[in-house]
């Protein structure tokens, strides 16, 4: 299912990669649709119980949309950390001491 997942993510980046030299796309916006549809999958493993793919789909969105746009800043684990701190901080990504913030305000509101 990972590799799905991936693949299907490799894919759109590359539909969007191709839209960037037609000019339909400034490689920004594309970065923020590939950005943006890993983050739809990223929801959707967490409902299928799937959270241990979400690391590798987070780094193969960064990849891509570096690929895309070199002023790309990773912005998917902003959202990520936002939503589910406590997944975050168990999958290893590095929140520094905001996030960490964030997950004890999280977990004081119940997540």
């Amino acid at each position: 299912m990972l590799n799905q997942l991936l693949g299907s993510l490799q894919q759109y980046s590359q539909l969007r990669t191709n839209d960037v030299k037609k000019g339909l796309y400034s490689s920004e916006f594309a970065a923020s649709l590939i950005q943006s549809y890993a983050e739809s999958m990223i929801f959707g493993v967490n409902i299928i119980g799937k959270e241990n793919y979400i690391i590798s789909i987070l780094s193969e969105a960064d990849r891509l949309c570096l690929s895309v746009c070199v002023d790309y800043q990773p912005q998917i684990r902003l959202v990520y950390n936002q939503t589910r701190p406590d997944q975050a901080k168990r999958s290893g990504v590095n929140l520094g001491p905001a996030r960490q913030k964030n997950i004890e305000a999280g977990k004081a509101a119940g997540w």
